[in-house]
């Protein structure tokens, strides 16, 4: 989970999606605090990005000190493509015979 320190005070960061393409990224404190959470609403398709670009944006207007963003998942975790399937042929056992055909 991506993190933000505000006032040297660690925060959790949560990315919920809205209406279409529409984020809302906040950085909440932790419960007990004063501090109260800092939203930034974006659009975009990729949660990873738009989480970056909130953090970015808080840090550039001073709201926040530092972040953490998620770990990228290991290459070797990605999910290889698949090959396709062979086409069926036809065997035997699944072509009409004499036998099977209707007389009139």
């Amino acid at each position: 989970m991506a993190s933000a320190t505000v006032n040297g005070v660690l925060c959790r960061v949560t990315a919920d999606k809205d209406l279409g393409d529409s984020w809302a990224v906040a950085v909440v404190p932790p419960a007990g605090s004063s501090q109260v959470a800092q939203v930034v609403k974006l659009q975009g398709n990729d949660r990873a990005a738009v989480i970056k670009g909130a953090l970015t944006t808080l840090k550039a207007r001073g709201l926040i000190e530092r972040f953490e963003l998620d770990p990228a998942p290991p290459a070797s975790a990605a999910v290889a493509p698949t090959a396709p399937a062979a086409p069926v042929t036809p065997t035997a056992a699944s072509t009409p015979t004499a036998a099977s055909k209707p007389t009139a």
